[in-house]
């Protein structure tokens, strides 16, 4: 699922069935947030010794989202640990398979966008360990919740060929800054030279006006565990 704050959150991160995240409001002090605002952004592919810290990002990326705080439910520490668990398996499944971007400012990772080439939808589940950390993390409840979800968005899923914007997280300190714009115009980039659709979901309709203006329409919306879900579809080339 796709969602942004200044950037943007996608992704379905959450259980067994991987499912999804938005970016949260939140800080974590001045000093740190003034940090996160300076100098130019660096945005290229994941580097292998980055990837514990982009599930740490996109833990807390996603921590107060809507779909997110609807599937765990508990207190903001409880969403943050199961999201840890359910972002790792995220992107031990997606290696090798998907695009997986970071964006750096003064060295520090602040932002995070996992996508799927056409043809990779659904990505496979991560190994049988992994999925046993995630349940142990998450609990019954949750992981049967995220399967609901995935279950409900997986029958609206466009069949035709298309990249999928999974996931898009923002650290929490660097929202509002361009990150998410500067990741999405990357991820374009990509699609673009591929003449491909894209296709996302989000469940922040505040969110609806930073899409629109990549070219995405919205074209149909589910409730999902009682929380409207947008899905969007951008055209080759956004004509």
């Amino acid at each position: 699922m796709a969602h942004v704050d200044d950037g943007f959150g996608a992704g379905r991160s959450g259980a067994v069935a991987v499912a999804a995240g938005r970016a949260p409001a939140g800080g974590h002090g001045g000093g740190h947030a003034r940090l996160l605002d300076v100098g130019p952004l660096d945005v290229g592919p994941l580097d292998e010794p980055e990837r514990d810290a982009a599930v740490q990002l996109l833990a807390r990326a996603f921590r107060d989202n809507p779909l997110n705080t609807a599937v765990v439910g508990g207190r903001a520490r409880r969403r943050l640990r199961a999201n840890r668990a359910g972002t790792r398996a995220a992107l031990e499944s997606a290696r090798g398979l998907a695009l997986v971007l970071g964006a750096r400012r003064a060295g520090a990772l602040v932002g995070v966008l996992v996508a799927q080439p056409p043809g990779v939808h659904p990505l496979p589940l991560p190994g049988v360990a992994t999925q046993l950390r995630v349940l142990a993390a998450q609990g019954l409840r949750t992981a049967r919740r995220w399967a609901r979800v995935h279950f409900e968005l997986e029958r609206a899923h466009p069949r035709e060929p298309h990249w999928y914007l999974d996931m898009v997280g923002v650290e929490p300190d660097a929202q509002r800054r361009g990150v998410g714009r500067a990741l999405l115009d990357a991820f374009l980039a990509r699609v673009d030279a591929d003449g491909a659709p894209s296709y996302l979901e989000t469940d922040r309709r505040e969110n609806l006006a930073l899409y629109a203006r990549a070219a995405y329409r919205v074209v149909g919306e589910e409730r999902v565990l009682g929380v409207p879900v947008f899905r969007l579809w951008r055209r080759p080339g956004g004509a």
